[in-house]
């Protein structure tokens, strides 16, 4: 089902050009309630902020960025790593804001996201990848699926756009 979809690492200059799609898909998940850091309603003006942001922290080698573009070459999806900064976990990374287009969702993409950040991980000497997401989320489902360990929960650590406070899900994956 994903044979028309490439991931590949995308630098700074290339987020520049395409900040306007990466802002509708940072919306489009925010609108679906996903939890990816920000809540509804996501303004465009805010998610533009938050992808220049990346922009510059790809150009500090501060975070890796991985598209999923279709068949046309439109991004679909998206993965960051982000290299801890410590001495002492050089050998480890964080996983953060896995997003996919609702309307390219269940087609594997998310599965081959995850696959990517593990190759690209293993490339650049990392052992370790870490990642939270909402507890009983589809993600959680996926990453438990893809292999992620379960380490945790945490009891109201995110909160929700209804006003409430959901459990996070902490999870790690060994290379």
């Amino acid at each position: 089902m994903t044979d028309d979809i490439q991931v590949r690492r995308i630098g700074a200059d290339e987020v520049d050009k395409r900040l306007e799609r990466l802002a509708d898909i940072l919306i489009d998940c925010v609108a679906n309630g996903d939890s990816v850091s920000f809540l509804p309603p996501l303004t465009r003006r805010r998610a533009l902020v938050y992808w220049r942001s990346i922009a510059d922290a790809v150009v500090c080698n501060g975070c890796a960025l991985l598209a999923a573009e279709d068949g046309a070459g439109q991004i679909v999806g998206t993965i960051q790593m982000v290299p801890a900064a410590s001495e002492n976990q050089l050998h480890s990374a964080r996983v953060v804001k896995v997003l996919v287009e609702r309307s390219a969702r269940r087609r594997g993409i998310g599965r081959r996201l995850l696959s990517a950040v593990s190759e690209l991980a293993r490339k650049e000497g990392k052992t370790l990848l870490t990642l939270s997401t909402t507890t009983g989320s589809a993600a959680e489902r996926l990453y438990a699926s893809e292999g992620w360990q379960r380490v945790g929960i945490i009891p109201g650590c995110v909160l929700a756009p209804d006003g409430t406070y959901r459990s996070a899900t902490f999870f790690y994956k060994h290379l």
